[in-house]
C-alpha cells in the first residue's frame, strides 16, 4: 500500500490535505471585510492627509517590534509604565495631521498607555487622527465566557472588550497583526473603531526552513488553528492531521493534548517528520504536550509562531506557581528541532537557551511597506484587493478576510 492510499485508509482523525486549500474568505460578511467598510466610512476624507502629512512613529510601547526597542519607556517599581512622545515640530519639521502609531501592546497598562499618548498628540500639539499599528493586544483570551464542567458559563470577566473600547476612546482606527481570534475586530466594529486584521501566514511560510522535497505531517494544534495548518499542509505538499486539545478551564488551565494513536504509528512507521503553525506561544503547554506526545514517533519538531510571548509562569487564583515548566522548557524539548518566529513582541523570558534553535524574522521592513501604502491608499472603495495584493503593498502581510465563527 502506497503512503498516500495508506494514509486515506487510516482514519482516526488522519486526512490528506488538499493540494490547492485556503481558508474560507469573504469581501462582504467577514469580520475583516466589515472592519474595512468602517474604515472606508471613517477615512474616505482623510485620504489627501494620509498621503501629504501622515507620519509613522514608534512609541516604544511592548519593546517590539523593530525601532520600539531604541524608544525608552519609563518602567516603575509596580511594573507600570509611563511612554514618552515627541515634540512633533521639533522632529520633524511641523505637526503632521496624522500619525500612525507603532506599539506592541501586551498588557492593559501598554494599552492605556497607547490610547493616552494619541489622545495626549491630539490635545498637546494638534494632531487630528491616529491610526494604531499594533502587533499585540491585551487579554485577546478573555473575549468569552467559557464553559465549566457543569455545563455553565464561568463567572470570570471578558476583558478585551474592555481594552478595545480603551483604545477607541482616543485612537481613529488600527491594525492588528495575527490577533488570537477576530473578536477583538468585532468589538472593534461595535464601538465604531476599525480595526484591520493582519494575517502574516504567507510572510511566515515563505521564511521557514523546512525541506519540501522530503514528505511529512503538519499538525494543527488546536481547533483555532487548524485552518492555518490545512494551509500549511496545502503549502508543504505534506500531510495533514490534527490533535485535540483540552484545558482545565476553572483550576490551572494545563492543556492535555491527544493525537489518534493511527496518527502515531503512521509517523512512527515513515520516520516522518511533524511541522506545527500556531499563533502564538504563551506558556507553551499546547507545543510542549505535543513534543511529549510525538517523543518516539515523530523524527523531528519544526515549529512556526509568529508570537512568542513566553508567560514568566503560570499562576492560579492564590498566586501560586503550578506550573514547573516554563515556556523556554517546553520550547526546549529535543524533538523541537527549529522555531521560525517573529519580533511582533517581547518574550517575558530570556530565550538565550533556546537560541540556537530561533529564526527570527523582523516585522519593521513589512510593517513600513504596509503603512507606506496605506499613506497613498488610505482607502480605495470598490477595489476588493486593496490591502491584500502584495504587488501593490510590497509586503506579503495582507488584510485577513477569512470567516471565523466568534464564540459569543
Amino acid at each position: 500500500m502506497g503512503l498516500l492510499q495508506e494514509a486515506n485508509d487510516g482514519g482516526d482523525g488522519f486526512s490528506i490535505s488538499r493540494p490547492n486549500y485556503e481558508a474560507e474568505i469573504s469581501y462582504e460578511k467577514s469580520w475583516g471585510a466589515r472592519a474595512r467598510k468602517l474604515w472606508e466610512a471613517k477615512f474616505g476624507e482623510m485620504a489627501e492627509i494620509a498621503a501629504t502629512d501622515s507620519v509613522f512613529v514608534y512609541t516604544g510601547i511592548g519593546g517590539a517590534p523593530g525601532g520600539n526597542r531604541s524608544v525608552e519607556v519609563r518602567t516603575f517599581g509596580d511594573g507600570s509604565i509611563v511612554a514618552p512622545y515627541y515634540d512633533l515640530q521639533a522632529t520633524f519639521g511641523r505637526v503632521p495631521k496624522m500619525l500612525f502609531l507603532c506599539a506592541a501592546p501586551t498588557s492593559a497598562d501598554h494599552a492605556l498607555n497607547l490610547t493616552g499618548l494619541a489622545r495626549t498628540y491630539k490635545e498637546e500639539q494638534g494632531v487630528e487622527a491616529v491610526i494604531a499599528v499594533m502587533t499585540g493586544i491585551p487579554h485577546e483570551r478573555e473575549d468569552h465566557h467559557f464553559i465549566g464542567k457543569d455545563g455553565l458559563p464561568i463567572r470570570q470577566v471578558t476583558t478585551l472588550k474592555d481594552v478595545v473600547r480603551m483604545l477607541a476612546t482616543n485612537i481613529d482606527g488600527g491594525l492588528i497583526v495575527q490577533p488570537h481570534s477576530l473578536r477583538s475586530v468585532e468589538f472593534g466594529f461595535r464601538y465604531g473603531f476599525p480595526l484591520l486584521p493582519i494575517d502574516p501566514f504567507k510572510l511566515m511560510m515563505r521564511k521557514i526552513q523546512v525541506n519540501r522535497d522530503e514528505v511529512g505531517v503538519v499538525m494543527g494544534p488546536d481547533k483555532g488553528r487548524k485552518d492555518e495548518g490545512r494551509m500549511a499542509a496545502s503549502w508543504l505538499g505534506w500531510y495533514m492531521a490534527s490533535a485535540e486539545k483540552t484545558r482545565d478551564r476553572e483550576g490551572d488551565g494545563t492543556p492535555v493534548m491527544y493525537i489518534p494513536p493511527k496518527v502515531l504509528e503512521f509517523i512512527q512507521k515513515h520516520n516522518l517528520p511533524v511541522f506545527i503553525y500556531d499563533d502564538e506561544v504563551r506558556e507553551g503547554g499546547t507545543v510542549g504536550g505535543l513534543a511529549r506526545a510525538l517523543a518516539g514517533y515523530a523524527r523531528y519538531i519544526d515549529l512556526c509562531i509568529v508570537k512568542m510571548i513566553c508567560a514568566k509562569k503560570q499562576e492560579n487564583g492564590r498566586s501560586q506557581i503550578i506550573t514547573p515548566k516554563t515556556a523556554v522548557d517546553h520550547l526546549g524539548h529535543e524533538l523541537i528541532r527549529h522555531i521560525t518566529t517573529t519580533d511582533a513582541v517581547s518574550p517575558l523570558l530570556d530565550l538565550t537557551p533556546i537560541q540556537q534553535k530561533l529564526d527570527v524574522i523582523p516585522l519593521e521592513p513589512d510593517l513600513q511597506k504596509l503603512v507606506h501604502f496605506l499613506q497613498n491608499n488610505l482607502v480605495r472603495p470598490g477595489d476588493p484587493q486593496w490591502l491584500r495584493n502584495s504587488d501593490q503593498t510590497g509586503t506579503l502581510l495582507r488584510l485577513d478576510l477569512s470567516v471565523e465563527a466568534i464564540k459569543f
